[in-house]
């Protein structure tokens, strides 16, 4: 799967979830983990909200833009 396909993809996985972490990326495309983050870095530098938790629940959200 070429790059803009596979970031294309991640962002639909991601707007269908609540929450999801880096691993659940991983293993969802099967790609390395610097990948994930690397897309995940670029998903949100094209605009798309995203609030990283950490912790042991912790992972990636949507933020939503309601007051």
């Amino acid at each position: 799967m070429k790059k803009v396909e596979r970031i294309n993809v991640i962002m639909r996985y991601i707007n269908n979830r609540s929450h999801f972490t880096i691993s659940e990326i991983m293993r969802e495309f099967n790609i390395s983990r610097s990948t994930a983050i690397r897309d995940i870095r670029e998903i949100e530098a094209m605009g798309m909200p995203l609030v990283a938790e950490v912790g042991r629940d912790g992972g990636y959200f949507v933020m939503n833009n309601s007051v």
